[in-house]
C-alpha cells in the first residue's frame, strides 16, 4: 500500500520550525486562490442572470414603447400649444379692460354720468341661482 505524505497544515507546527513562512505562504497563495475563483464564479452566476432577465429584445421593446408614449406626448404638447396660440390671438382682438383694486383709494358710489368713474363688477347672494352679477359705477374722491 502506498500512503501519501499527509500535509502539514502550519497551525500544527511550532513557531520555531524552519519550514512554518514556507508553509505560511503556500497556505495563503491556495487561499487566495480559492477566494478569486469563488469570485469569478459568483461574478458569471451574476452576469448570466442579469441576461436571462434582461435580452436584448425585451430591451428593444422597452425602448420602442418608451419611444411611442414620448413621441405620443410631444404631439400633444404641440396641439395644445397650437391652441394656446389660437386662443392667444383671438383674446388680442378683444378690448383690454384695466383691473383696479379699489381698496387702495377712497371712493364712492355715483352715477354713471359723472367723470372719471369705473364700473365694479361683483357676484353678491340672492337670486335662484344664489348669486346674482351686480355693476356699480365708483368714482375716487
Amino acid at each position: 500500500m502506498s500512503q501519501e505524505p499527509s500535509r502539514i497544515r502550519s497551525t500544527e507546527l511550532e513557531i520555531d520550525d524552519p519550514r512554518l513562512p514556507e508553509l505560511q505562504a503556500t497556505e495563503h497563495a491556495q487561499h487566495v486562490r480559492m477566494a478569486l475563483r469563488y469570485r469569478r464564479e459568483q461574478h458569471s452566476r451574476r452576469k448570466a442572470a442579469k441576461q436571462a432577465k434582461w435580452s436584448s429584445q425585451e430591451l428593444a421593446a422597452l425602448i420602442d414603447a418608451n419611444a411611442q408614449v414620448l413621441a405620443e406626448n410631444v404631439k400633444v404638447a404641440f396641439r395644445m400649444n397650437a391652441r394656446k396660440r389660437r386662443a392667444l390671438i383671438a383674446e388680442r382682438t378683444i378690448v383690454k379692460r384695466r383691473r383696479v383694486t379699489l381698496g387702495k383709494y377712497r371712493v364712492k358710489q355715483v352715477k354713471r354720468t359723472e367723470k372719471a368713474s369705473v364700473l365694479k363688477c361683483f357676484d353678491r347672494r340672492g337670486g335662484p341661482t344664489g348669486l346674482i352679477h351686480t355693476h356699480q359705477w365708483w368714482a375716487l374722491v
